[in-house]
Parts: structure tokens; C-alpha cells; sequence
């Protein structure tokens, strides 16, 4: 987690007994959270011109490990890192310490934009919510300061973790509600380092919403306490691709979350001014005397109807694929997106998972898909030799809590046909990049709609010559039809708003 604020080359953030200072001067942080990965890039300019019209002075971002080292080499927590059977994630573990100091990109490109040096950086978080681990939490700290991290270093902490007491000696420790401060540190300075409106929202569940009456009462009291506070999230943004990440408490099979980064924020998926936004603004402005309204940059539209222009069975865009290789069972550690595990068999009626396949699985024989009965058993009669097909989903990982060494997806063991293992299969790897969709556009076939299959979509945009011509999506979008001829619903329902 880093945190921004404007350029100088004067001391730099400071916490005494009380308060913390800027410049040798008190400093109230008012700051909200925005995730540069979660938001267009032609938007960031738009969405910290009106962040720092609310009133805001500071912002703090994630810096997604996972999203810049896809595959290990390159640069939350990158998948492959569960190719170890035996990691330990967020300890001392060494194949996971090695991994942390090999990614050496990083620093190097933060450190010259510290405050120290003239930049808008102002501290580091070290960790998240992880205060309790007494020998990780300082191996962290001294990492970043031997990378070159000069500023200050801070946690985020829940109450338990505010309990532990953190890692003493240079870093300071944050909370993530007004309670827990005024409960752990009725004496000392206090900062709300997460301020949560709501929570995100999960398919199947409902949304989440807070009432703005409500937000800006705690806000308001918060302030009232001299704390400092950083509101998570201030916008709500997008889960692009398959990086929607899943929550998980006391199952492998974490639930998904839903492609908006929501959390019923004060702006918009769009970018759009809300009654929080207005409600928030007039509470920061008694603190901040440089709130000001700055122009729309962009302008929300509605488009026509998302037309379905061609179309490809799953079947036939097998053809495309670089990634084919056969074996027993591979997990998707260095995957986000689907594989298809193939195998013959001839006898025979009971397919059980064993718990073994940790992801969103579609089963078919002979290429034709089946009714799922049940996540672990599936019943179906066999006359002579099939092809038994299993299109697993990755639908995402948990980010955090105490499971996440048991995140490892697709199928990860043996998986039974009326007892017996089911052996040699023909793994498929689909990976829903451009050089693999691209091969097969223009062969698609736009006279039948089979089973599963891969869809291309048109969308109708009549924009200004002086408009931005990309049209941002989440994707990828899917529709998988069952052999009852009705189409799977999940909700909670959302729009999504192009610009």
C-alpha cells in the first residue's frame, strides 16, 4: 500500500504522541482509496481531479503483485507462488522469502518518488491485517527499508492485530474503525487507516449499500476525534478479466466476487458524482479549505443493445490452442482463465471429485453437456466407450484470511469413476487473450448456437470525433446454456455502464 501526497522535499510524514506532521507542521490525513489497476488508465486524470475536489489531501493504492509478475520472472499474491506444495504464504517460509526479494522491480521504480527526494510519497504500509506473525512482519520491514523506503511505515490492522501490537520500533500502527482506536489507543494519535462504507459484494449475494446519512455521521465523528482516516474505496472500479479475486472463511471453495469493485463508494463505477460524494465533500471541507469542483471529463453515455455478431463451439476452437498436452490432472497456478481435461471411458456410473476440483466445473460426455446434479457426485448411465469432457472455470481466489495456502485451483487430485481413478487425460489450456481469440474470429460460425461455445459481440458506439474511442469492459462475458434450454442466472444483477 502506498500513499501519495503532494511534492516536496521538506521532512516528511511524522507520528509524535499525538498527531502526525508534515513539514514539522500537524497534518490531518484525509484519505481515500483508489486502485490505478481497477480504473482505465485514459481515467486516472478525471478521478484524482475530482478526489481532490472532495476535499481530499492524501491517496492510498494497492500495488498488485499478481497483475505485474502474471508468470514468475516477470513481476495480492501471484498464483504460481502454489506451484510449491509446500509454501507457507505471508511467513518466513523460504521458497516464499525468495520470491519476495527476486521481485526487484518494484522499489526501484517507488523509491525516487519518495518525499525525501522531492516526490509525493509520504509513507508505506507494511502489510495488510497481518500484525500478529512476529517473524514475517519484520522480515517485511527491514525488506523495504534495505530496498531504499525512507518514509514512514505503517500497518492496517483489525482489532486483533492492534492487540498483537504490530512491529514495534519504526512503524506505526493504523486501525480500521474509530472504535477499535478509541479501544486500543485512547491516548495516542489515531488514524482509521480502512474506513469501510460497506463490504464487497459476492455472486449470489445481495449488493451491498450504506446509507450516506450514515457514512457521513462516522466520518464526522471520526474527525471529531482528531483521527486521521482514509476512506476505502473512494470509487467504485472494475475487476477486469478474471482478476475478481473470491473471499473464503472456512472452505477451499472460496465464493467469487463480482466483476464491480463496488462498495457503494462516494464516485461511481463511471466516474459520476453521487449524494455521498456531495455529503463527503462537505465534511472535508471543514477541514480542508482546497476543496473545489473541478469540470466532468468524460461524459456517461447509454449504448444500444450488445448484439451477438459470431460464435464458435468450445469444441471447435480447441484447434487454436498452443497449450495441449496430456497427463493425469494439472493444477491453474499459472492460469486465470479455463482448461479442459479430456479422458476415455468405458465403464462405470458414479463420477465423485473427491473434492478435488476447486473450481467451477462443467461436465460433459461425447461433448455434450450434462445437468449438474451435485458439486462432488454425478450419476449417468454408459453404453460402450465415451469421451468424458470437465471445463473447469477459474473463478477466483481468496485475497486474504487464513486459507489462502489451500487456494490452489482446477484439478488438483484424482477424481473417481465408480471408484476407480480416472487416468490419461488430454489437457487443454484456453487462454482468453487476444492472440487466442484473434485466431478464430473470422471463421466463426453465425447459423447455429452450440454448447458451449465462445461468443464475439458488436456494441454500436456514435461518438464525437474528439471522444476516446475504447469502450472499457470487464469480460469476459459468457452465457452457458443447459440442456434445458434456460439460461443461468446469478445474481446480484448489475449494469454495466460503458463510457
Amino acid at each position: 500500500n502506498i500513499i501519495v501526497e503532494r511534492m516536496s522535499q521538506k521532512e516528511g510524514l511524522r507520528a509524535n504522541s499525538f498527531q502526525f506532521t508534515l513539514e514539522v507542521e500537524p497534518f490531518h490525513i484525509l484519505g481515500v482509496s483508489i486502485h490505478y489497476f481497477r480504473v482505465p488508465r485514459a481515467y486516472w486524470e478525471d478521478r484524482l481531479l475530482k478526489m481532490r475536489a472532495c476535499g481530499v489531501n492524501t491517496l492510498t493504492t494497492y500495488v498488485p503483485w499478481n497483475l505485474h509478475e502474471p508468470k514468475r520472472g516477470y513481476c495480492f499474491l501471484p498464483n504460481w507462488l502454489l506451484c510449491d506444495p509446500d509454501m507457507k504464504l505471508r511467513t518466513t517460509y523460504r521458497g516464499f522469502t525468495e520470491a519476495v526479494d527476486s521481485f526487484d522491480q518494484l522499489i526501484p521504480r517507488v523509491a525516487p518518488y519518495q518525499y525525501s527526494k522531492g516526490g509525493p510519497i509520504i509513507a508505506v504500509q507494511v502489510e495488510n491485517e497481518y500484525a500478529k506473525d512476529v517473524e514475517y512482519m519484520p522480515y517485511i520491514k527491514e525488506t523495504l527499508l534495505s530496498s531504499g523506503i525512507e518514509e514512514l511505515l505503517l500497518t492496517s490492522d483489525n482489532q486483533d492485530g492492534l492487540k498483537h501490537g504490530g512491529v514495534n520500533r519504526g512503524i506505526i500502527l493504523t486501525g480500521q474503525t474509530d472504535r477499535q482506536l478509541h479501544k486500543s489507543r485512547p491516548q495516542k494519535f489515531k488514524m482509521v487507516m480502512e474506513y469501510w462504507s460497506v463490504w464487497f459484494d459476492l455472486w449470489g449475494d445481495l449488493h451491498h449499500v450504506f446509507a450516506a446519512e450514515d457514512m457521513v455521521a462516522i466520518v464526522t465523528e471520526t474527525l471529531k476525534q482528531d483521527a486521521s482516516i482514509n476512506h476505502y474505496m473512494f470509487h467504485r472500479q472494475t475487476n477486469f478479466g478474471f482478476m475478481n479475486g473470491a473471499f473464503a472463511i472456512a472452505t477451499p471453495m472460496p465464493k467469487p466476487m463480482v466483476t464491480s469493485y463496488d462498495y457503494d463508494a462516494p464516485l461511481s463505477e463511471a466516474g459520476d458524482y453521487t449524494t455521498k460524494y456531495t455529503l463527503l465533500r462537505n465534511v472535508l471541507s471543514r477541514y480542508h479549505s482546497e476543496c473545489r469542483r473541478e469540470g466532468l471529463f468524460f461524459v456517461s453515455r447509454v449504448y444500444e443493445p450488445v448484439m451477438i455478431q459470431q460464435h464458435l463451439s468450445l469444441w471447435e476452437s480447441l484447434q487454436f490452442t498452443e497449450n495441449s498436452f496430456g497427463g493425469d490432472y494439472i493444477n491453474m497456478e499459472n492460469s486465470y482463465d479455463y482448461t479442459l481435461y479430456e479422458t476415455t471411458i468405458s465403464s462405470g456410473d458414479l463420477l465423485n471429485s473427491r473434492n478435488n476440483v476447486r473450481v467451477r466445473a462443467l461436465v460433459s460426455t461425447d461433448r455434450h453437456l450434462r445437468p449438474i446434479v451435485s458439486t462432488s457426485f454425478m450419476y449417468f448411465p454408459l453404453k460402450g466407450e465415451r469421451t468424458l469432457s470437465l471445463l473447469l472455470e477459474n473463478s477466483g481466489r481468496a485475497n486474504c484470511g487464513q486459507l489462502l495456502d489451500e487456494q490452489r485451483k482446477g484439478l488438483i487430485g484424482d477424481i473417481e469413476l465408480t471408484n476407480t481413478p480416472l487416468r490419461d487425460f488430454i489437457i487443454h489450456s484456453l487462454d482468453m487473450k487476444p492472440g487466442f481469440v484473434n485466431r478464430f474470429v473470422l471463421i466463426m460460425n453465425i447459423f447455429q448456437f452450440p454448447s458451449p461455445c465462445l461468443f464475439v459481440l458488436s456494441l454500436s458506439l456514435l461518438l464525437p470525433s474528439s471522444d476516446s474511442k475504447t469502450l472499457y469492459l470487464p469480460g469476459p462475458c459468457s452465457l452457458e446454456k443447459h440442456p434445458t434450454q434456460e439460461f443461468t442466472q446469478m445474481p446480484p444483477v448489475r449494469n454495466i455502464t460503458g463510457q
